[in-house]
């Protein structure tokens, strides 16, 4: 089964600076900031208040602002608490992209860096904000927090903002089903292979995205020739098989994906990423696609032999197909 791929049209993709004397803003622009990993719904929340604020601020103009997104790379936390620093949702270019559909027109992507973490909460509102940005409204989560020290939170933007005729909205917890939306939530979700999980809270699949390069050929002498994926992300999906579809150009195809270390060649501890793309038989050396995780079906063991595994394998495809049908 095959659909045609949802890319972002290049007219839609939003302007990116990762430097402050590049990422000044058309008047009565609004800002919204955060990390951004995943752009998950209560991303996508906060995005789409910003696109209100502006819309409100515009009323009257000839000519509307642009909606921004401040994100920094790399996260904040590797530089200021490398041990805690949590493992990425997505890379740059990925965040990028989902901000761009999100309906973000500039992502101001900076680097982190010791001059960046020191400036003070009031100096950024002020110096940063305002006067290099030109914002006439900012967009946070309720847990903002910002500033030399991480001194800066909501209560303080919002004063800052009316004593310096900044519009600020604070943006309350988003939750679905009863369950708060977070980047940390969906990583739980992530490593603990709950791909469908992931995907609620995400709004879209979860998605690992790599090069394809040459493996041991195992999976063809089975008569299930797999690509090796070669992921970008920080985090994968925990070890296991997955229903997934894998985004070649300008299609999406149903794939069977294996995550781990292939216990019954015993391969050491190298874990691998191998994607079985049904009823596809192009060559896919040196390209790199995407795989967007659905369901797990099972978690990764042991066979007695080849044709124990073959079997299992060919069990698996089945019930991939069965759940991509209805998904």
């Amino acid at each position: 089964m095959t659909a045609p791929a949802a890319d972002i049209p290049k007219d839609m993709m939003p302007r990116v600076s990762r430097r402050l004397e590049e990422a000044r803003l058309p008047p009565g622009s609004v800002v919204a900031i955060g990390s951004f990993d995943g752009v998950h719904l209560g991303h996508q929340a906060v995005i789409g208040e910003a696109i209100e604020l502006m819309q409100q601020i515009g009323e009257g103009r000839d000519r509307p602002g642009e909606v921004a997104a401040l994100t920094f790379a790399p996260h904040p936390a590797k530089l200021l608490a490398p041990d805690l620093a949590p493992t990425l949702l997505a890379t740059d270019e990925q965040r990028v992209t989902w901000l761009g559909e999100a309906g973000v027109d500039h992502v101001a992507q900076l680097s982190f860096d010791a001059d960046l973490a020191a400036v003070s909460a009031t100096d950024f509102i002020s110096d940063i904000l305002i006067g290099r940005l030109g914002a006439a409204g900012v967009v946070v989560g309720f847990d903002f927090t910002f500033g030399k020290g991480g001194k800066g939170n909501t209560r303080l933007l919002t004063a800052e903002g009316a004593r310096q005729d900044l519009q600020v909205r604070v943006v309350e917890p988003f939750h679905l089903d009863g369950l708060l939306v977070s980047s940390t939530k969906i990583r739980e979700f992530i490593l603990s292979g709950r791909v469908y999980g992931a995907m609620k809270l995400l709004g879209r699949p979860f998605q690992l995205s790599g090069e394809v390069v040459r493996g041991k050929g195992r999976g063809r002498t089975l008569g299930f020739p797999t690509a090796n994926v070669i992921a970008a992300q920080e985090i994968r999906p925990s070890n296991g098989v997955y229903a997934a579809r894998a985004r070649v150009g300008g299609e999406l195809i149903d794939a069977a994906v294996s995550i781990g270390i292939v216990p019954t060649f015993d391969n050491g501890n190298d874990i691998t990423v191998e994607a079985f793309l049904l009823d596809f038989e192009a060559d896919l050396y040196g390209q790199t696609i995407d795989l967007e995780f659905v369901k797990r079906l099972r978690p990764e063991r042991r066979f007695d032999g080849p044709e124990a595994l073959v079997a299992q394998i060919t069990e698996d495809v089945k019930q991939v197909r069965d759940i991509l049908l209805t998904l």
